[in-house]
């Protein structure tokens, strides 16, 4: 498990934070903020397919799940703040280092990091 800083910008959607609240039409225990280029896990991407592939330049999946950017989806609300965040990840042990799993955040099936791309933005490690 690992965390960083990030200064949220607004004018970039990969590198903005995003909130999806609790409602009676989603699953969600409380409030979800993450950022732009993370990802929930869905089984259709619908009318998002286009957008999605835009910023991935393929469509991504978990397992049989699709990876439904929170930059892309109606769901979530943009954060219009330059607010400094602290954002966590968690690594799954896997023979494959490129691994990313699903888990669940707040009540909702997101996407696990890869421990290649956790190496990759130098996360401080909690333990």
């Amino acid at each position: 498990m690992g965390k960083n800083k990030f200064i949220n910008s607004i004018n970039e959607p990969l590198n903005c934070m995003y909130k999806m609240s609790a409602s009676n039409s989603n699953s969600l225990t409380k409030d979800l903020i993450i950022t732009g280029g993370h990802s929930i896990l869905v089984d259709n991407l619908g009318d998002y397919e286009n957008d999605n592939k835009k910023y991935f330049g393929y469509i991504p999946m978990v397992d049989d799940k699709f990876l439904l950017l929170a930059c892309v989806s109606n769901d979530f609300k943009k954060l219009e703040n330059n607010n400094v965040y602290t954002y966590y990840h968690i690594v799954l042990e896997s023979e494959n280092d490129d691994k990313n799993f699903g888990i669940y955040a707040n009540g909702i099936l997101t996407e696990s990091i890869s421990k290649t791309v956790f190496l990759k933005y130098n996360f401080i490690v909690l333990k």
